[in-house]
């Protein structure tokens, strides 16, 4: 038979001035965190631009914290023996032997619950880069990469995912986001000098030394320094995972010039196989990779149906998926269910099928064998 325990509770009369106690929930995975990584680090975050939004972030992962209201307050108690806290129960006497006693140090009528989320960057205010050493220095920005980092709602190890992905670099201690015309500039150069030095870009092999290409790519055009040259290298290839060495990644490389050709066609109709031919020509000399337009999805409508046009999806309603899909329909009457998919594949949960999600706000029917198209409810 279990022995039971009696415990004496008692609670502070006066709490401490110069802090307050809040209960946050933990995840089973940031449970595991904090048991195994003694130095790991455990922040909270908020963006300067948004009141009330605040993260936790470890190294690597990030959780939205919301704050969950009891019906009933909860007393958070310190254990008197164990007492890691140094209370005193000074107007108890003294017994001979010890007893369970419960000291109440905080009365709480909430708690914060925690979500996992990517996290993400605000990059409205940072200058755009385009090579221009004047621009530069007359960039309105004394943050550099390690600030924005600190001040952004994101892990270090998504920020700099991210950062890379969004053309982030730092040009004079500065942090900018490099122009989409000198990306591509930067890559019409790096290929060109994978292929000089006979560096196989279709290899699977980690073949790209950092630094190599770094003095490659300055000498040939000084305006592409080392800090350029990485963010090129990580948004267009493949980092080895413990040294770094880097490969080219084709499909990022063939689509980054599918959308700039889609972008020059400043959202005048061309057909697909027009389309595919510019595009094919807009690559740098003796760089051969296969193209198809599905690699285009996301980036498209078809308001006929043999001509298609830029829909840049950073144009369209972010947050709401009802939104999203009356726009979509304001543009096209009718999609293609391949290429509907992409404008609206954020709001798809983890785990469900996207067609049992695109039911709820729209109508797919057959057309063919082996194709659908989504139309309004």
């Amino acid at each position: 038979m279990a022995s039971k325990s009696s415990y004496s509770t008692y609670q502070e009369i006066k709490s401490p001035t110069d802090h307050t106690y809040k209960l946050l929930q933990l995840t089973p995975d940031l449970l595991d965190y904090i048991k195994s990584n003694e130095h790991g680090e455990l922040l909270l975050k908020s963006p300067p631009i948004s009141k009330n939004h605040i993260v936790l972030v470890t190294d690597n992962k990030t959780w939205k914290m919301r704050q969950m209201n009891h019906s009933n307050s909860v007393l958070l108690l310190n254990n008197m023996k164990i007492n890691k806290l140094n209370k005193t129960l000074e107007h108890i006497i003294p017994v001979e032997e010890p007893t369970n006693q419960l000291l109440g140090i905080a009365n709480l009528a909430y708690e914060y619950e925690l979500s996992k989320i990517p996290g993400y960057i605000e990059i409205g205010n940072l200058p755009t880069y385009d090579g221009n050493f004047e621009v530069a220095n007359e960039i309105d920005s004394s943050r550099n990469v390690e600030a924005l980092m600190n001040d952004s709602p994101i892990s270090r190890e998504e920020f700099y995912k991210e950062w890379y992905t969004l053309c982030g670099c730092e040009i004079e201690g500065k942090a900018v986001i490099l122009s989409k015309e000198f990306i591509t500039d930067g890559l019409q150069l790096l290929i060109p000098i994978l292929i000089t030095k006979d560096i196989d870009y279709k290899s699977d092999a980690f073949n790209i030394n950092i630094s190599d290409i770094s003095k490659e790519m300055r000498q040939q055009n000084r305006l592409y320094t080392q800090e350029v040259t990485i963010t090129i290298l990580h948004k267009f290839c493949i980092k080895h995972h413990e040294s770094s060495m880097f490969k080219l990644n084709n499909l990022a490389v063939a689509k980054w010039f599918g959308i700039q050709t889609l972008f020059s066609t400043n959202a005048n109709l061309i057909s697909p196989k027009d389309f595919l031919l510019k595009w094919k020509s807009s690559f740098p000399p003796f760089y051969n990779v296969p193209i198809d337009l599905s690699q285009m999805r996301g980036y498209y409508c078809r308001p006929l149906n043999e001509q298609i046009q830029f829909l840049n999806p950073s144009t369209l309603t972010p947050g709401d998926m009802s939104i999203r899909v009356k726009e979509l329909f304001q543009i096209v009457k009718e999609w293609e269910y391949e290429e509907f998919l992409p404008f609206i594949e954020e709001f798809i949960p983890k785990g469900k099928k996207p067609e049992s999600i695109v039911l709820k706000y729209a109508k797919k029917k057959r057309v063919g064998k082996n194709r659908f198209m989504i139309c309004p409810r």
